[in-house]
């Protein structure tokens, strides 16, 4: 494991504390993600967003189950427009726990994919893209209008319309991002050429086709010309 964080080029005055990014070496190749400072302090906003969402499901069973509820036909309708509401927010930030806030690119140079995942606090990921090399027209850079700020790394994807986004950070780490990445996609490309013909080869002459009515029209003349023969032999 190797953290981009701890490079010299990496920890220069013009990069931010926020934009830091770490590399961890796997089985299958490798995968970015963010410092370890930064994935700490994501796991406690993500614990903070799973108890948030808990909070909101219990009001919403709070509203009708606590004895000093109130069912009067008078305050139905809005009990029930309570619930929907902090039912909904509470399930919809559990489930946003539960995928996690903590976005990776893994680069797997054994099947040829990039993927981006999500990982929670728990360390478990949930697969978001899946791109194969042999799918990926060109990587390129969208920079800040700002100074400092967040520059993004896209992928064009023959099948998709709309570039697909892979990671963000400081221009300087996402240039080197964009180095490595296409040094794997040469180097695919050079442990898989294209087949082409050998120059010189001489091409397959293609079969030759005989039009169907000029083959009758040859067919009828020669059972003419022979039937012809055979009266004239007959009549001597």
């Amino acid at each position: 494991m190797s953290d981009m964080s701890t490079t010299p080029d990496l920890i220069a005055s013009n990069v931010p504390s926020w934009s830091r990014i770490a590399r961890h070496t796997t089985g299958y190749g490798y995968r970015v993600t963010r410092s370890r400072p930064i994935r700490v302090g994501m796991d406690g906003i993500e614990a903070s967003v799973a108890f948030a969402g808990y909070i909101g499901v219990l009001m919403t069973a709070g509203l009708w189950v606590l004895p000093a509820s109130i069912v009067a036909a008078s305050v139905v309708g809005v009990k029930l427009g309570l619930s929907l509401a902090f039912g909904l927010t509470g399930l919809s930030l559990v489930q946003l726990a539960d995928r996690g806030l903590k976005r990776e690119l893994q680069v797997d140079r054994k099947r040829e994919q990039l993927r981006t995942v999500w990982r929670n606090r728990k360390d478990e990921t949930r697969l978001a893209t899946v791109i194969g090399f042999d799918e990926i027209g060109s990587l390129f850079l969208r920079r800040s209008a700002i100074s400092g700020g967040r520059t993004q790394l896209f992928v064009r994807v023959d099948a998709i319309k709309d570039p697909v986004e892979l990671f963000s950070g400081s221009e300087m780490e996402m240039q080197g991002l964009w180095n490595a990445l296409n040094a794997n996609l040469q180097a695919t490309k050079l442990s898989n050429p294209v087949q082409t013909p050998p120059i010189g080869a001489t091409p397959r002459p293609k079969p030759r086709l005989v039009h169907s009515q000029q083959y009758a029209t040859t067919v009828s003349a020669r059972d003419t010309v022979a039937a012809g023969e055979l009266a004239h032999r007959a009549a001597l």
